[in-house]
């Protein structure tokens, strides 16, 4: 099916307006059998760019009584399509608003009620074209495959002139540089309190923000079947939080409904697809749509690699075709880790296994469990945000006492591993050394031997009198 998309109006309406009253200053003399005003100009359609493909459709002629010099605009087509022209030329004389009204309701009669003129494909940022009679001609573009933009309904006027007392078309032109709405794509997440497009603030658990922007395009008035839809992916360390999405269009909060939009969760899917009575809405045409939702970072979240999380946008390229654009965007949310390597204090190459430690947040919430192995080391499997952290040793190997101090450790971009090709890539290192739990025996004159002393002499003093005792009493 052939793709046009429908060009935007611009300043025409007292174009329009002159090109009436000119046709109306002249003469009545007589009636007779108008005919089309003869010869022939040319139209420049401007504000393009290279590839796009422009289509004139006639939608109004201009006719001339020979004999009276008399002429009439007529406009073509039949049925509403008719009525849409006509309502066109009457708004002529109105703001410009209101021919741009006009011009999309007759819009969604193109082409299917119209006959297409002539048409040209830019090589740069305009096209003539040549050969066209006097009247209104209605302005169809097909937009270039990486398009992200849809023209706005244009209608351009060629106006017949008088020579030697006659209306001619001949080396006349019309122009218009075209309006057209940009349907821009962006995601963004939150880090350190600001928009951005990657993170680090966020681990297992938290709430990770995202939100979607965008613009409504531009589309005819009865054009059906248009596509505006959002799908975005979570990678697998997400988890949409229910209910947490919310829909605004111009500022304002959109409820979901059959004449506004779907939401469907599917997985890690979220789509979000605007209804075509919605987009066809003179009022949503051209306005923000800003999407915010949540996702929790679960345990399927690999330090290593992080979390994409990705969005498109499929949208018309126009009011009539089937012919749509899918631009993307993603954004990044990092994470860090904590590697320890246990060791004996007197001897750093013997390595510990059996320790226990307690990863510890700036709250004081346990975030991990580590268990040192045979190699003395252990690495936590949950990822972490940027922040502040606590190793706290809660047992000790077997024959070593537990580390007097817990250690601190920062976790950001420049205090982990940055070789992408590291197995501890975004791992942050710390070495913790133990002490053999051995009993010292004291040194002479230390007060420890004094007391061995003591102790000794008493069981020396009471050994001799339980001697003495028993003696006394074998002789009585």
């Amino acid at each position: 099916m052939e793709r046009k998309c429908i060009a935007g109006i611009g300043g025409f309406a007292a174009l329009v307006l002159a090109l009436l009253i000119a046709l109306a200053c002249l003469p009545v003399f007589a009636q007779a059998a108008p005919a089309d005003v003869p010869g022939t100009g040319s139209i420049t359609v401007g504000n393009l760019k290279a590839g796009d493909q422009v289509t004139l459709y006639k939608v109004a002629g201009v006719q001339v009584d020979s004999a009276t010099n008399e002429t009439t605009v007529t406009a073509l087509g039949t049925g509403d399509a008719k009525a849409a022209v006509e309502a066109y030329i009457a708004s002529a004389g109105d703001t410009e608003n209101g021919t741009a009204e006009a011009a999309k309701t007759l819009g969604g009669y193109v082409p299917g009620d119209f006959t297409a003129a002539g048409n040209a494909t830019a090589t740069g940022n305009s096209v003539t074209i040549s050969g066209l009679g006097a009247g209104l001609y209605y302005v169809a573009v097909v937009n270039a495959d990486d398009a992200t933009t849809v023209y706005q309904p244009t209608v351009v006027a060629l106006k017949p002139v008088i020579q030697n007392g006659a209306y001619t078309t001949d080396g006349q032109t019309g122009s218009a540089d075209l309006k057209k709405s940009e349907v821009p794509l962006n995601k963004t997440t939150t880090d350190n309190g600001q928009a951005a497009k990657s993170t680090d603030d966020y681990g297992v658990g938290q709430k990770v923000p995202f939100t979607i922007t965008s613009t409504t395009p531009v589309y005819t008035a009865n054009a059906e079947n248009r596509v505006f839809t959002f799908t975005d992916t979570l990678s697998a360390g997400l988890t949409y939080d229910e209910n947490s999405l919310e829909v605004k269009v111009n500022g304002q909060t959109v409820t979901a409904g059959a004449d506004t939009y779907t939401f469907t969760p599917e997985g890690q899917k979220l789509t979000v697809a605007f209804a075509n009575a919605f987009l066809t809405t003179a009022e949503n045409a051209g306005k923000s749509v800003e999407i915010t939702y949540t996702a929790t970072v679960n345990d399927s979240a690999v330090v290593k690699t992080g979390d994409k999380n990705s969005v498109t946008l499929e949208f018309s390229r126009d009011s009539n075709s089937t012919e749509t654009s899918t631009p993307g965007d993603e954004v990044t949310v990092a994470y860090y880790g904590i590697k320890v390597l246990k060791q004996d204090n007197s001897n750093p190459a013997k390595p510990l296994a059996g320790a226990v430690f307690e990863v510890k947040d700036a709250n004081g919430k346990v975030v991990a469990t580590l268990t040192t192995k045979d190699d003395g080391t252990a690495k936590t499997t949950a990822p972490l945000g940027e922040g502040t952290y606590k190793l706290h040793e809660t047992k000790a190997p077997a024959g070593y006492s537990l580390a007097a101090t817990d250690k601190e450790i920062t976790l950001k971009a420049d205090t982990v591993e940055t070789s992408a090709t590291s197995d501890d890539f975004h791992y942050a290192a710390e070495t913790v050394t133990d002490t053999p739990s051995v009993i010292q025996l004291p040194g002479t004159g230390d007060r420890g031997t004094f007391l061995i002393t003591l102790v000794g002499a008493a069981a020396v003093v009471i050994g001799v009198v339980a001697i003495t005792r028993s003696r006394a009493r074998k002789h009585e």
